[in-house]
């Protein structure tokens, strides 16, 4: 059980990461100046890194629970970030429902 709370929690924190880094991404994306450009291209590579992270973790937790395996991969498969972070509320509700 204390396994899948570190997951919730990583997979937590990749979220608040992916909408940090997006937001940056956004806010520095008319960049005229040298070190705004470059705030721009770092906070585009943590999008990605945050994205494939929280596109990987529900998926990692289901098969570690051993629970809708099959479910939660339609669910991120058809809507991507939205059903990762859909996925985490469904799981958490769920594992506090179980302890």
């Amino acid at each position: 059980m204390n396994k899948l709370k570190n997951i919730i929690e990583i997979w937590r924190w990749a979220i608040v990461l992916f909408w940090v880094s997006l937001l940056s991404f956004m806010a520095t994306g008319s960049a005229t100046y040298n070190a705004l450009s470059t705030a721009h291209t770092l906070s585009y590579f943590l999008v990605i890194a945050s994205f494939v992270c929280i596109m990987g973790l529900p998926i990692y937790y289901a098969i570690t629970a051993r629970r809708r395996i099959i479910f939660t991969f339609l669910t991120v498969l058809l809507f991507n970030a939205v059903g990762s972070i859909l996925m985490y509320f469904y799981f958490k509700k769920s594992l506090k429902v179980n302890s």
